[in-house]
């Protein structure tokens, strides 16, 4: 009788776990290096898209979609959004909490 409840309740268990939605199609877009993925998103739902993460960071500079552009355009720094940067390290000292950069995010449609 306990063999056969313990069978019983594997079983559910690993049923709930197959149905739990826990697919790659389910799970939130992350930023990541600059960018978002969003291609694939079903935005009838009414799922809010988060854009915390880690965006492309310049610091003292104001750049413009033309600047990324250029050949040898500058290498961008990663900063966690939302934050404030008066920690962040950039060229080896904390840059404090005054001053100008651009905060740059790639967004994928797929379209």
């Amino acid at each position: 009788m306990k063999q056969s409840l313990l069978i019983a309740l594997i079983c559910i268990l690993l049923s709930a776990s197959a149905c739990s939605g826990d697919s790659a199609k389910n799970r939130p877009p992350l930023v990541q290096n600059g960018a978002i993925d969003i291609s694939g998103q079903d935005f009838l739902s009414d799922r809010v898209i988060e854009l915390n993460g880690y965006w492309e960071f310049y610091y003292g500079r104001l750049l413009e979609p033309l600047d990324f552009k250029k050949p040898g355009a500058e290498k961008p720094s990663y900063i966690k959004v939302p934050n404030a940067w008066d920690s962040f390290i950039y060229n080896g000292k904390k840059i404090g909490s005054f001053g100008a950069s651009t905060y740059r995010l790639n967004i994928y449609t797929g379209s």
